[in-house]
This record gives structure tokens, C-alpha cells and sequence, in this order.
């Protein structure tokens, strides 16, 4: 009985060791409908634009907040920064469309981090984030991406994937015309 009980807790430590490396993100569970959506509507009913403009409870999770004293508070990206930059592009219709759009999209965070701002991304480097088609993290591989921008280099190593230097730090944020990856940055030509 004692053997069965380490395991268990090994198995836990294992968890816990993995989610510190990012190995595992952990989701709130869906526990009753979010504000503004109709009960049982999954996230991937949103499309890219109204998933990018959601916050709160709405907004796209990249993993637990590890030094917070309760273990289900969860870090929330917001996209104010990528939204403007958006809508000065003239985009958001675009991305309105059936799709599917794959949009490798900086947080304001990693905005914040590499010291730009909405207005410092011109066109060119904004559709440098975007993709058309589907790619989900089973398609990242050592290639270059024919994004709306031009190409961009993408690296996988073991346990990253890059875009021209940047790294992917929330992947497969799966919408109904498309996916989202929360980036660390900006992509740059």
C-alpha cells in the first residue's frame, strides 16, 4: 500500500516538474458558462477577432500563475496592442472571413518586453503574424512559413518552437475560423 501511494505522489511531482518547464498547460475547467456566451457555445465558436478582443474569464489562459497562493489562478493574455494594430491595418475584415487563418499573435506583454507599441508595426511586419491556412502544433517543423508578410523562419528544437527568434509560448488556441499561438514577441523581418 505504501509502494502504491509514492507512485502516486511521484506521478504528482512528475506533473507539477513538467508545468514548471512548460512542458503542460493547465486549463481553468469549464465549470459553467463565461460571461456573454451562451451556455455550452465552446470557445472555438469565437472567431479570431472576438477571441483576440476577449478578457477576463473569455480570454485565452497561457498556464497557472505559479507564485500565487491559490493553484488555479490563471495567467489571461490580452491583445489591445496586436487589435489596434489591426484595425490601423485595415485587417479585421480579413480575418473576419471563413478562413482558416493560423495568427502567431504577441500578447501586450510581449509587446511590453521588446519595447514596441501598435503604431511601431507597419502592414508588412503585421501580416508576418499571419497565416492562411490551419497549422496547429503537430504541423510545427524546420521550415519557412509563406505568411501574408513574406516568409518567416520557423526552428523546433525540443522543447520550443521559433518564428524568426521568437518563441511560441501558448500554442492551438483553436477558433472557429482558425487558430491563435500566443507569442513572446514580435515577429521581425
Amino acid at each position: 500500500m505504501a509502494r502504491r501511494g509514492s507512485r502516486a505522489m511521484a506521478f504528482l511531482f512528475g506533473m507539477v516538474v513538467a508545468a514548471w518547464l512548460g512542458n503542460m498547460t493547465f486549463l481553468v475547467p469549464a465549470t459553467g458558462a463565461a460571461k456573454g456566451r451562451a451556455r455550452g457555445v465552446a470557445p472555438a465558436a469565437m472567431n479570431v477577432n472576438e477571441q483576440l478582443a476577449a478578457t477576463g474569464r473569455e480570454g485565452v489562459s497561457i498556464g497557472l500563475i505559479m507564485n500565487l497562493k491559490s493553484a488555479t489562478k490563471q495567467a489571461v493574455s490580452s491583445f489591445d496592442n496586436f487589435m489596434t494594430a489591426l484595425k490601423a491595418a485595415g485587417l479585421t475584415d480579413t480575418l473576419d472571413g471563413a478562413g482558416p487563418y493560423t495568427i502567431f499573435a504577441p500578447d501586450d506583454n510581449a509587446f511590453r518586453m521588446q519595447g514596441v507599441g501598435a503604431d511601431d508595426m507597419t502592414p508588412d511586419v503585421l501580416k508576418m503574424h499571419i497565416f492562411e491556412g490551419s497549422m496547429m502544433n503537430t504541423d510545427f517543423k524546420n521550415q519557412e512559413l509563406a505568411t501574408m508578410g513574406g516568409p518567416v523562419k520557423m526552428k523546433k528544437g525540443r522543447e520550443y518552437v521559433k518564428l524568426n527568434g521568437v518563441a511560441i509560448k501558448r500554442p492551438n488556441v483553436e477558433v472557429s475560423n482558425g487558430v491563435i499561438h500566443v507569442m513572446d514577441g514580435v515577429i521581425m523581418p
